[in-house]
């Protein structure tokens, strides 16, 4: 199995659409960038947000159209509400499709995750068990001495940089046990005075 249509160069299924996709990154990035902008305006007008405002829109702009001695110079028009709710009701029914699509790649990335791991475990234990096998031809044993540094260098990497973080972390716990215990020791010296003071007074 291929991951390229033989008929066209595009290769086919989830990588097919992985690299569809990237393939307009910078314009999903600006639209991001975009989206956060536009929601960091309008968080505070959101706080009134009701579900009933997009049906009460489209009756409003009936109201502007049936009575417009009421509206007299407003900023706002009829025709403006409308081409707002339809696009408030189509973004949100993108956004709907996209919670689903975001779940289901969720759950393929889970699933490819576990697979290449499955796999690549599988040619570490080939490795491993080559490792204890005692008698070996020369040649395989030359070829396993290259693929064992190769494969250690990156567990051991791995491994090194948890032994940091857990050195780090329970550094931070230490100061933290510190300071927590100078300040004590300050509330507790604090409050020898006061009740000192209190017993002369």
């Amino acid at each position: 199995m291929t991951l390229t249509d033989k008929s066209s160069s595009r290769p086919r299924g989830v990588i097919g659409w992985l690299v569809a996709a990237t393939s307009h990154m910078e314009a999903l990035v600006d639209l991001v960038r975009q989206g956060r902008d536009l929601a960091a305006q309008a968080r505070g007008s959101l706080a009134n947000w009701r579900s009933y405002i997009p049906r009460l829109s489209l009756v409003c702009a009936d109201v502007m159209d049936l009575f417009p001695a009421l509206f007299p110079g407003s900023p706002i028009s009829s025709g403006k509400l409308r081409a707002q709710e339809q696009e408030v009701r189509l973004l949100g029914e993108f956004v709907s499709i996209m919670n689903h699509a975001v779940a289901s790649i969720n759950d393929i990335y889970a699933a490819r995750k576990a697979e290449l791991c499955q796999n690549t475990l599988m040619v570490v234990e080939q490795v491993n068990a080559l490792r204890r096998m005692p008698m070996l031809p020369e040649e395989q044993r030359a070829q396993l001495e290259k693929a064992v540094v190769l494969i250690d260098a990156i567990i051991e990497a791995y491994n090194e940089s948890i032994r940091t973080k857990r050195r780090n972390n329970k550094k931070l716990r230490d100061e933290g046990a510190a300071k927590a215990a100078a300040v004590e020791a300050k509330l507790q010296t604090a409050q020898t005075t006061i009740q000192v003071l209190r017993g002369k007074g």
